[in-house]
């Protein structure tokens, strides 16, 4: 049932209101008297239109246009509760003087974070699902024992010398440390040659451009030793 709400003559000098289209700002006074007295409204396309606009030959995607055109310009707040569309409106308290505010007849949006980047919120089921599934990849990647500071220290000499050849500084990644754990523990190569294999790769004219990666270093390891032991020689 739409409420009796105020509307304060500061509210067509507002600059950001301004910049609405006619039909978005009077959509925007609409909600107003479809919210419950804490600002939290169904913004459905189809009930919008019902209440709001039962006389105009509008569609549900102009319905729609509008209200973007309000998530864009922050005078409302979308979020979705168990499939349905709603809105907050972060403002309503601060120009509407409620004496008897009544119980929310609306669900409250969810909490901020689950907010996405164009303002829809995920549905509960859904957040939930989501966080469950975060707390377990979470779990599983917080377990491996701590990266061996000479693990780390391969990494690093590796990607300096690239970006000391000219090349933008590599990402090092769990790929990289992966390669570089793989290459010590697994392959047994000495740490110290592999440093100066290093130090060999990046300076030579063939391969500074093709050892780009600890991956690629790893895979290339035996034929760069013996090419270095052999004076060079393709």
């Amino acid at each position: 049932m739409a409420r009796n709400r105020m509307i304060k003559d500061s509210y067509f000098e507002d600059e950001t209101i301004g910049t609405l289209s006619i039909v978005a700002r009077f959509l925007y006074i609409g909600l107003w008297t479809l919210s419950d007295d804490v600002g939290n409204v169904r913004t459905h396309p189809a009930y919008i239109r019902a209440h709001l606009f039962p006389y105009d030959d509008l569609t549900l995607a102009d319905v729609v246009g509008m209200v973007d055109e309000l998530v864009h310009a922050d005078r409302i707040r979308p979020y979705m509760v168990e499939g349905e569309q709603y809105a907050t409106i972060p403002r309503f308290l601060a120009h509407q003087h409620i004496s008897r505010p009544s119980k929310w007849r609306n669900p409250p949006p969810l909490t901020e974070h689950s907010r996405s980047t164009h303002g829809a919120l995920i549905d509960q089921k859904k957040r939930k699902e989501t966080e469950t599934e975060t707390k377990r990849n979470v779990s599983d990647e917080s377990s491996p024992t701590p990266l061996p500071a000479e693990i780390q220290s391969l990494c690093a000499h590796l990607a300096d010398a690239i970006v000391d050849n000219g090349s933008k500084r590599p990402t090092i990644g769990k790929g990289w440390h992966d390669a570089a754990r793989l290459l010590v523990d697994k392959d047994r190569r000495p740490i110290d040659e592999a440093h100066q294999l290093i130090d060999w790769a990046t300076s030579h004219e063939f391969w500074a451009a093709n050892i780009l990666s600890m991956p690629k270093f790893r895979a290339k390891y035996d034929q760069l030793r013996l090419q270095r032991q052999n004076g060079n020689a393709f």
